[in-house]
């Protein structure tokens, strides 16, 4: 393989990640035993080998730094060009979403500044831009939507229902932190490591304050040491919209 073709292989990794990502999460919602799973935590161990080994021969074959923009740690995803028929708008570049729920709050913060304030495009053009930034479990919940003015509205309600789960978005992050591979002494290792944990306690913290943060991990740690049929129980008790406090 040519560098070229490396570097596609290393591009497509994130929306792996995402699409692994999206269909796990369906999985834990449909069977309980799969939030304990170590499937997650033995899928990113194995992209991080490959999207290192890809690197190397990357850096073997390439005395420049042209590759270097590649780059990309497990937490990022694909992003894909928008092109917006007014001729006032440039192209945008939007981050897809499968559907993972640590990324419905970035998504929906930037296709909402970018394209759902914007008061040049119709609904039709929204909603075409919309469907283009999604794939998987995201996809499949706004698919059968014809594509016309009244619909756009619909398929945003349709998504922020199914992904703006406060509670589920948490548990995510969390999971993500407590799934990340151990570093050694390879400096770059740790720094990898730092961004990867200072990204989700960033993302959490726009979900709720330091202390609901912190009883939000202690009750998914205790969760973890129920059975499953309890488990079972308080989920279905919680609010999707209020971390649960330990009281």
């Amino acid at each position: 393989m040519d560098e070229y073709s490396l570097s596609a292989m290393l591009e497509s990794l994130g929306e792996l990640k995402s699409s692994f990502s999206a269909a796990h999460t369906s999985l834990e919602e449909l069977d309980f035993d799969s939030i304990a799973s170590d499937l997650p935590s033995n899928f990113d161990a194995a992209l991080i080998n490959l999207r290192a080994t890809l690197q190397r021969e990357i850096g073997k074959r390439s005395a420049s730094q042209h590759y270097s923009t590649l780059r990309m740690n497990s937490s990022e995803t694909q992003s894909i060009i928008v092109n917006a028929n007014s001729s006032r708008l440039p192209l945008l570049t939007l981050p897809k979403f499968s559907g993972a729920y640590t990324e419905w709050t970035n998504f929906y913060s930037m296709f909402t500044s970018i394209i759902d304030k914007d008061s040049d495009l119709t609904n039709i053009d929204k909603l075409q831009h919309l469907r283009s930034c999604l794939s998987g479990a995201a996809l499949d919940t706004v698919r059968s939507l014809e594509i016309n003015d009244a619909n756009y509205n619909t398929a945003l309600d349709l998504l922020q229902k199914r992904f703006d789960n406060k509670h589920l978005i948490f548990q995510a992050h969390v999971r993500e932190i407590f799934g990340l591979e151990r570093a050694d002494s390879n400096v770059t290792k740790q720094r990898e490591l730092t961004d990867e944990v200072t990204a989700h306690i960033r993302a959490l913290q726009s979900l709720a304050s330091n202390g609901k943060i912190a009883d939000g991990i202690i009750v998914q740690l205790v969760i973890q040491k129920l059975d499953k049929k309890t488990q079972a129980k308080w989920e279905e008790s919680s609010s999707i919209s209020e971390l649960p406090s330990w009281d």
